[in-house]
């Protein structure tokens, strides 16, 4: 069975299924084109082509609300909220988060992206009606709701380099490494979360050097989140058994730091904390999705 379910960031959200009120009828989500940068020389036949990226993804959805009763004054009451609940919930002022299940059992896909407009309803025919929905979104392709994940959480041996002999040192290395493994053709951002540390933040992807570094500790009871795709990074304190925001960190990122290739590369990637403190046991978590090209 088809479904979608859209959660926008106003904090409304629809799922639209074979089951009323809320029908999908179909959707297109294909809506990709290749883009091509050439130039032609002059006194040259054909051109030459020097980049080809993909264009933003675009996204139309046929749907429709149907009530059912006896009561004709309270099923048109109904599908009145029903329509008025549908344009609440895709305002173009929000971005919002669309996923998309193409069959019973299946784990499903995701995209950001924002509706082109209000919904334009159809007139009431027979208690249903019918309309359609665009969305646009910056990216370029779908991702897998089941996010690849990683994490670490131990603490090598304190040894004194560069001779693992002698008295413990006021700093060691972590032995455990987060591995993550892309099977995609894709660079892929992660979402970075370090709790814990004692002495400023500092991850590095251990198979392409790329590293993010804070100028900033996170301290027990902390963790700092490190969004590599939307280039933020918040501090946040547990407090009354919940995650409190405390501050914006993104100023703390170190100049040498590589936000823009710090990804999870095709293939092998592992990644590690390069110092701790003493009696510290910070804890790594890396998450992303993998992309996908088409619905």
């Amino acid at each position: 069975m088809k479904k979608i379910r859209y959660e926008s960031d106003n904090g409304y959200s629809i799922e639209f299924s074979e089951k009323k009120p809320y029908i999908l009828e179909n959707i297109d989500g294909n809506g990709l084109t290749g883009e091509a940068n050439s130039v032609k020389a002059p006194g040259r036949d054909g051109k030459t082509t020097y980049n080809l990226t993909r264009s933003q993804r675009n996204i139309q959805i046929n749907c429709s609300i149907a009530v059912k009763g006896n009561n004709i004054k309270l099923m048109k009451k109904t599908l009145s909220e029903n329509r008025d609940y549908a344009a609440r919930c895709f305002d173009p002022k929000y971005f919002g988060t669309l996923c998309y299940y193409a069959y019973s059992g299946d784990r499903g896909k995701q995209i950001r992206c924002r509706p082109t407009g209000v919904p334009a309803f159809e007139n009431d025919f027979n208690n249903l009606v019918k309309f359609r929905l665009g969305f646009e979104s910056d990216d370029s392709l779908w991702e897998k709701i089941d996010a690849l994940y990683a994490s670490l959480g131990m603490k090598g041996n304190n040894y004194r380099f560069p001779h693992f002999t002698g008295a413990p040192s006021a700093f060691s290395f972590v032995s455990a490494k987060a591995a993550l493994y892309n099977s995609t053709l894709y660079d892929i951002s992660p979402v970075v979360t370090v709790y814990n540390s004692a002495v400023p933040v500092h991850v590095v992807n251990v198979n392409t050097g790329a590293f993010l570094k804070f100028k900033c500790p996170t301290g027990k009871g902390h963790r700092l989140i490190a969004d590599v795709k939307n280039t933020t990074a918040v501090l946040e304190q547990y407090i009354n058994n919940k995650w409190v925001y405390k501050q914006n960190v993104i100023h703390y990122l170190t100049l040498d730091s590589d936000l823009t290739n710090f990804v999870i590369a095709p293939g092998e990637n592992e990644f590690k904390i390069m110092e701790i403190g003493e009696d510290e046991t910070p804890i790594l978590v890396i998450q992303a999705h993998e992309p996908i090209i088409g619905v």
